[in-house]
């Protein structure tokens, strides 16, 4: 309890200095900075805060005054697209009230943080004394959503993160009001443990991205831990240009490749240089590729599946295992059917999105001058289901308590509808329906496994991974990868 009341004053000392510094700091940043990039008033309000853009600096030329605004030129797709995900729910929720015969209205905020403590700082206050406000997505970067979370959950304030998640911003003591709509990088590594336990394996090779050391870190110790295993090789590589390490560290270690080789990439174009680097560059040829999410990654199977057809094509028998949250596996077609087809309005945000969607989109290899379509982000999905979540229980709540009820009474109450009173959420997506359950605030539906093979060029779902058990859904396409392994 001591504790507890003295990490409660070194918060409020910080928002106080905070609020005292305001003017100060504010001198640097131009007012529009802390403007939402798009807005639309209610009687509830959804607080989504992003971080697109990087500060730039600039300097009026007649009084020598330096001040930074946002520059958003750059980087901020996948930011953007979040946002707009965000949007989309927020309207969708809204039809289906009116549907009910509701007078209740919702409406939204969408904020850019520009990778600035500042501004993250500034707008997490602004949230949380708006008394309007219900819920928060959280910001895109741990640091930032832990300082958020700070403010914001100390008001009662439904806060949740669709990117990070770990022991501490589960800490109920400290992040009272907080959610995660992703598992721990611990839990996900119990989850594939599992898998390999299910395989049989007892000897793989890790390549991981910088970004996913915590994940690879945990599946290497649990992975000892298990008895009979062993890891040949666990190796950093963070970049295109960094595959050259895959190589020098098979030069220093020597000893043969092990059957089970595991991606743990950060992002699609990086584990996608992974898996190329050790199919074309090493010569790996009749392995089985086990990419893993990071924090929830998906990495969408037909690129990586262009990349084995292209080096190989169907001559060998490469097999491509993928983890996939159920909930992501659905949406994949269909967030990329909204993503194609955004409602986009006059505001900020949308012309922020019609200037970045060709700009930022990957180009296409070999053909010079022309552009793949961008691929939505993976966690449109987990920035959704987050808002739904909130928005349902928002819904039940009203309809339990006072209508005159304190704006923090009601936010407490919505929070403890998310995590306990509403242990099992129905989440629509397309014509799929969801039951969502919540383990110590975390979001959970377990870990799809799927395999795709080059031999016959087909897709299957092997079974359902969870962190006590792995559910087997089809033990002949399991004992056809469990053949491979000599080791």
């Amino acid at each position: 309890r001591i504790q507890i009341l003295f990490e409660m004053a070194i918060l409020m000392l910080a928002l106080t200095t905070l609020l005292l510094l305001d003017t100060v700091v504010s001198k640097c940043f131009k007012d529009e900075i802390y403007q939402p990039l798009a807005k639309e008033d209610g009687e509830y309000i959804i607080i989504g805060l992003f971080n697109i853009g990087i500060p730039k600096k600039e300097i009026d030329p007649v009084n020598n005054e330096t001040t930074y605004y946002c520059d958003m030129s750059t980087k901020s797709l996948y930011g953007v697209q979040k946002a707009l995900g965000l949007r989309e729910e927020v309207w969708e929720f809204s039809k289906k009230l009116k549907v009910q015969g509701s007078n209740v209205t919702i409406g939204y905020e969408l904020y850019s943080v520009c990778n600035s403590f500042h501004v993250n700082n500034r707008i997490s206050v602004s949230a949380m004394q708006n008394p309007k406000v219900i819920g928060v997505a959280g910001v895109d970067i741990k640091k930032f959503i832990k300082e958020s979370s700070l403010i914001t959950t100390t008001n009662s304030l439904p806060t949740f993160s669709y990117m990070y998640s770990d022991a501490e911003l589960l800490n109920k003591d400290r992040f009272p009001t907080f959610f995660s709509m992703i598992d721990t990088e611990e839990n996900e590594a119990k989850i594939l443990i599992n898998f390999l336990k299910e395989l049989g394996s007892h000897y793989m090779d890790i390549w991981h991205h910088v970004y996913s050391l915590e994940s690879a870190g945990y599946v290497y110790h649990q992975f000892l831990d298990e008895g009979e295993h062993s890891c040949g090789r666990i190796q950093q590589v963070s970049y295109d240009d960094d595959v050259e390490n895959i190589a020098e560290q098979y030069q220093k270690t020597g000893g043969k490749p092990a059957d089970v080789q595991l991606i743990l990439g950060n992002n699609l174009y990086g584990s996608e240089a992974q898996l190329r680097y050790l199919i074309e560059n090493i010569g790996l040829r009749n392995k089985v590729y086990i990419l893993g999410p990071s924090n929830g990654r998906k990495k969408y199977q037909d690129d990586h599946e262009d990349v084995v057809k292209e080096l190989l094509g169907n001559q060998t028998d490469e097999t491509l295992i993928y983890q996939m949250p159920p909930l992501l596996n659905t949406y994949l077609n269909f967030s990329r059917a909204i993503a194609a087809n955004w409602t986009l309005q006059d505001s900020s945000i949308d012309d922020l999105y019609r200037s970045l969607q060709t700009k930022n989109c990957r180009k296409n290899k070999g053909k010079e001058g022309e552009y793949i379509k961008c691929t939505p982000t993976s966690w449109i999905p987990f920035v959704q289901a987050g808002v739904r979540l909130t928005l349902v229980a928002l819904n039940e709540s009203l309809h339990e308590i006072p209508t005159m009820t304190k704006p923090c009474v009601l936010r407490d109450y919505v929070y403890r509808k998310i995590v306990n009173g509403t242990r099992n959420v129905r989440v629509e997506l397309g014509n799929d329906v969801y039951n969502v359950s919540f383990d110590s605030g975390t979001f959970s539906v377990g870990v799809k496994f799927m395999a795709w093979s080059s031999s016959d060029n087909s897709i299957v779902t092997l079974g359902y991974g969870y962190t006590d058990r792995f559910v087997v859904s089809n033990k002949t396409e399991l004992d056809k990868i469990r053949h491979k392994y000599s080791q």
